[in-house]
């Protein structure tokens, strides 16, 4: 697989293009490598739970 021909992005369809945005990204995020011809609709049903995540649940002691 080529460098040049590969994709990093994001859930949310983001093209993570320079080394300066990539910096910018929260720790913990979720990036996918996208390959010629794979589009974000391709992306595995499981983790769309990264794009709607649930509050944590606290107990009113």
């Amino acid at each position: 697989m080529k460098k040049s021909s590969t994709k990093l992005v994001l859930l949310d369809g983001t093209l993570v293009e320079s080394e300066e945005y990539f910096q910018t990204i929260p720790n913990q995020s979720v990036l996918m490598i996208q390959t010629p011809g794979e589009k974000h609709t391709d992306i595995p049903s499981y983790l769309n739970v990264f794009q709607h995540p649930t509050p944590l649940l606290t107990s009113s002691a």
